[in-house]
């Protein structure tokens, strides 16, 4: 879900944990796994010390192969036993430890855990493998291995399946298992047997025995200053069984840019759906989206449509027909899981004809949570293919058929994860109605409702997520991850002080949770508490390096053991943590920033950047970009925007910061781009309100104008709008009204917008307002009028020219026009120098080019014109200004004065230029001079496009000065077929 301003890393932080807890609920011993076991030494790590160790050098020799020529990491690991625990758990927490065969990865990789106390295995299969391996092969590799093991041979049980596994793999590479091994032509007859026949149904206790819907954070994104369609293929987010999410999201983040995978188009699909877990720093994602806060993304264009692909499905080879019901405990436990092997829609009727059959079984609990998954799955599969309705009873089913004993993590990773994928793929209703009905089973059990209220956080419904985590708190008060759901739902309700509270109850619960503590230190941060901020960051700076130092102390210790393929892999683990960079990196620099500790932040910072892995540490660069133009130093604002946008070009907050340094160094046109390239990806008020700002530096005051109208309206004096689209609020300046989004997404306590330029909008926003009135109140006008034009820069005049205009138009106030212009032409050398000057003095010339720019999705390129040039039409606008005042004040003789000078000022052939000759027209024609206002029609009309209106008004006055239209055409060309308007002396 791409969110509209927060950050995305933010959010999957501030967020929660409750992904984090949703893993550690189906997962309860995993972190006793660090104990258990050491870090993975190779392809092949014998613990319990079953293998000789030939074999175990054989088979090392061929993984390692297989990995140089495929890129695949096959891993094997022996325990004496899993400790009681169950041995999904046991391997799923192996895969997440060590980051092999983790469900949610993309990466290529697989692990089989074999606990040799049952004899019993079970493989983990990542996302990007099972899109890569030929279809039932993992199945085709247990079968062998479990009739091996029954042998008692765990060498030729490996053997076997690692021959298997070549084997297939090689067919599309051009190798086999003999091309790898080390013992080429060497051939074991107990290696070449296929496994023998059985009559009874087995388990394929291999494969992956819950493929249910899971979501990670991640979003992946190419940066890129266009929103383009990938040629590649669209990955699609796998729905594997009870995954342990990833804490940390992927950080390719929304460029504004998520640039890629978030890209706002639904060809554009993420590989995963979105988690709303939150990371208490800006990475946007979004990006920022996402929700990037997302910032997202959302996120705003389309947001990214997320798709959930079920895991391949392996087809049951003929050896392996049930044709005998099973005798034991184990044998009913195994053929439950073969039904693994079966298509979805069978596998159901498998299921529920072995519990009508069975119906005292220990594998029933088994079967009715496969019962709960298959329909999930069966449920997507009809979504893909675009079956809605058969989708959505499969969906509803699930929900209806799930166990009321079913164990928390059958609720929290399948059943409270349906709502969101509905929603992503525009089924908002039936996401809705889903949640509804799985609160339903989640009542009582404060760690289900956590779980469920993931998805209104995602959504950013923040009154129902406010809702939901309450009722958990209610429940469990002193479960930490309910805390942190509610201090996320107060985070998105922008009450930051309430959301502070509860970031401070979770870690106070759990000292050790990044999450609080990150989610906290920010918003000490956001609320002008620095000290308290970089307290928190240094603790979590200092348990980072420790235990970056304990990893690297054991690397060292493991290679002057010999054991160099353990220090390997303790290395490439930190080498991954470095290269995710810190975000209490990012919080302390900014800390010390604000705490005006300069030195020190000028060491940390530049320490940073010169860091390959912290130099793109997105959140720290968005911060100190927009830090550095809040305290005026647009250099440095500028050096860091840039870093950030080559980095993720859709963030919000980057454009932002991006587009001030670019006023700053007087290219505003090409800020406008950035923030309406933003627009894109996201939309809130402080993005409508730094475009108009931008819009305003160059004087196109009505369209910053219309964008103020998009978000804010005047009442009672205060601006009022709806923070992040949803929360009303007002405030009697943009200043204070937009500090929530702000303090809420980049936790920066000051503004980089001057107090004079919000002045200035608010004005602006005003003297709109008023000008809409059917009768404005002319003494109330000009006071507006007046604060808006207040102040001594360079586009005052521009300001004069602007309320003069508006006041012709309306017809009020013009005395005080001719005033304003007197004044605004002492202006006019200093607004020559303004930048984008050319644009500034010829608004409404620019008018349709820009708007047709704008339709198309672009902004045209406007050359500088010459100064001279600029002078002129600037001088030519102020006087005709003047003049058209005099005239509708009925005093033809001075217009005529101040409409000649305009004539004469003008640069010839410009629209200003034939418009000032029309009204001199008028003001001679009204001063009873028709001859010498025929002359001024005459060579207004001939020097533009024919108008039938005005074509009228040149007839009536040439007759009256010829009595007769003899010769006319002569002079401005053939006549319509009728004159569209009466021959009036009006100007206009």
């Amino acid at each position: 879900m791409n969110l509209p301003f927060l950050n995305h890393r933010a959010i999957i932080f501030a967020t929660l944990l409750a992904i984090l807890f949703a893993a550690s609920i189906a997962h309860p011993r995993a972190q006793a796994q660090d104990k258990r076991l050491p870090k993975r030494a190779g392809h092949i790590n014998d613990f319990a010390e079953v293998l000789d160790a030939p074999t175990k050098e054989r088979l090392e020799a061929i993984l390692e192969k297989l990995k140089d020529k495929t890129h695949f990491d096959f891993v094997v690991v022996t325990v004496k036993s899993t400790g009681g625990e169950d041995l999904y758990d046991y391997s799923l927490a192996v895969a997440n430890d060590w980051r092999v065969g983790a469900a949610a990865s993309a990466d290529k990789s697989l692990l089989i855990v074999i606990a040799a106390d049952s004899g019993k295995f079970f493989s983990q299969v990542t996302r990007g493998a099972r899109l890569y391996l030929p279809e039932g092969l993992v199945g085709e590799m247990g079968q062998r291995m479990r009739d091996k093991i029954a042998g008692g041979g765990y060498g030729s049980a490996l053997v076997a399946a690692v021959r298997t596994f070549v084997d297939r793999v090689g067919e599309k590479n051009n190798f086999d298992f003999a091309a790898l091994d080390p013992r080429r032509g060497e051939t074991l007859i107990a290696e070449q047997q296929r496994p023998r026949t059985v009559q009874k149904p087995v388990a394929t206790a291999s494969e992956n025995p819950a493929s249910i819907p899971t979501s990670t954070p991640e979003v992946t994104a190419t940066p890129t200053s266009r929103a383009e369609t990938s040629p590649e293929p669209k990955p699609t987010a796998t729905v594997a069984p009870f995954s342990q999410p990833s804490k940390t999201p992927a950080t390719a983040e929304p460029s504004p840019a998520a640039a890629a995978t978030a890209t706002p188009t639904p060809a554009a699909l993420p590989t995963e759906m979105p988690s709303p877990v939150a990371s208490p720093t800006l990475t946007p994602t979004e990006t920022p989206q996402v929700p990037q806060p997302s910032p997202s993304a959302s996120t705003e264009p389309a947001q990214p449509v997320v798709e959930v692909s079920p895991q391949p499905l392996k087809t049951p080879s003929a050896d392996r027909k049930a044709t005998a019901a099973p005798a034991s405990p184990e044998d009913e436990k195994e053929a439950v899981e073969l039904t693994l092997t079966l298509p979805v829609d069978k596998r159901i009727d498998a299921l529920k004809a072995f519990i009508a059959a069975h119906p005292t079984s220990v594998a029933v609990p088994r079967a009715n949570e496969l019962i709960v998954v298959a329909h999930a799955l069966f449920g997507e599969q009809k979504l893909q293919a675009s079956d809605i309705e058969g989708g959505l009873q499969q969906f509803r089913l699930a929900l209806s058929e799930a166990p009321a004993d079913m164990p928390d993590r059958l609720f929290t990773d399948v059943i409270a994860r349906i709502p969101l994928n509905l929603f992503m793929r525009g089924q908002r209703d039936a996401a809705f109605e889903i949640a509804h009905q799985a609160e339903a089973l989640a009542k009582a059990n404060p760690k289900r409702m956590v779980a469920l209220g993931q998805f209104y956080l995602a959504i950013e419904n923040a009154g129902e997520a406010t809702r939901i985590a309450e009722v958990a708190v209610q429940l469990a008060p002193d479960l930490a991850a309910a805390h942190q759901a509610l201090g996320a739902a107060r985070h998105i309700s922008l009450r930051l002080d309430e959301a502070e509270s509860e970031y401070a109850r979770a870690l106070s619960l759990d000292p050790k949770s990044e999450a609080a503590r990150y989610a906290l230190a920010d918003l000490k941060r956001a609320s002008g508490k620095p000290e308290d901020a970089l307290a928190l960051y240094r603790e979590q700076l200092r348990l980072e390096q420790e235990g970056k130092a304990a990893r690297i102390a054991l690397a060292n210790s493991r290679r002057a053991a010999g054991k160099n393929e353990e220090a390997l892999a303790l290395e490439r683990e930190q080498s991954q943590l470095d290269q995710q960079g810190s975000p209490a990196r990012a919080g302390l620099i900014l800390s010390l920033l604000e705490l005006d500790k300069k030195d020190e932040a000028d060491k940390e910072l530049n320490s940073a950047l010169q860091d390959k892995d912290q130099s793109r540490n997105l959140p720290l660069l968005v911060g100190a970009a927009y830090w550095f133009m809040a305290h005026n130093d647009a250099a440095r604002g500028l050096e860091m925007a840039q870093k950030a946008i080559a980095l993720e070009p859709r963030y919000s907050w980057a454009q932002i910061a991006l587009a001030r340094a670019l006023v700053a160094d007087k290219r505003p046109l090409q800020a406008e781009r950035g923030l309406r390239f933003a627009r894109q990806y996201s939309r809130f008020p402080t993005l409508d309100y730094e475009l108009a700002s931008v819009l305003a530096s160059v004087g196109l005051y009505d369209e910053a104008a219309q964008e103020l109208a998009r978000s804010f309206s005047l009442k009672n004096g205060e601006i009022e709008t709806r923070l992040a689209g949803r929360n009303l609020a007002r405030a009697a300046s943009f200043t204070e009204l937009l500090a929530p989004e702000r303090r809420a997404a980049i936790f920066q306590a000051t503004s980089a917008d001057s107090e004079a330029n919000a002045r200035m909008m608010k004005a602006l926003l005003a003297f709109n307002a008023a000008l809409d009135q059917a009768s404005p109140n002319e003494d109330e006008l000009l006071a507006i009028a007046q604060d808006f034009i207040k102040g001594g820069d360079a586009m005052r005049t521009y300001r004069q020219v602007y309320v003069a205009g508006k006041f012709v138009k309306k017809a009020v106030a013009l005395s005080s026009v001719v005033e304003l212009m007197d004044q605004a032409m002492t202006g006019v050398e200093a607004a020559l120098s303004a930048p984008a000057a050319t644009v500034a003095v010829q608004p409404e010339e620019l008018g349709d080019t820009r708007a047709r720019a704008l339709a198309q999705g672009g902004t045209p390129d406007v050359p500088d014109a010459p100064r001279t040039a600029l002078s002129g039409l600037l001088r030519g606008r102020i006087e005709d200004l003047a003049g058209l005042a005099l005239f509708n004040m009925d005093k033809p003789a001075e217009a005529a004065v101040r409409l000649r000078r305009a004539v004469v000022t003008a640069t010839e052939g410009t629209p200003l230029w034939r418009s000032s000759m029309w009204h001199l027209g008028a003001a001679l024609e009204a001063n009873g001079k028709p001859d010498q206002a025929l002359l001024y029609y005459i060579k207004s009309y001939v020097n533009g496009p024919p108008d039938p209106a005005r074509r009228s008004i040149i007839e009536a006055v040439y007759k009256k000065v010829n009595g007769t239209l003899d010769g006319l055409d002569d002079k401005i060309g053939p006549g319509f077929a009728a004159a569209s308007a009466s021959p009036s002396p009006t100007p206009f």
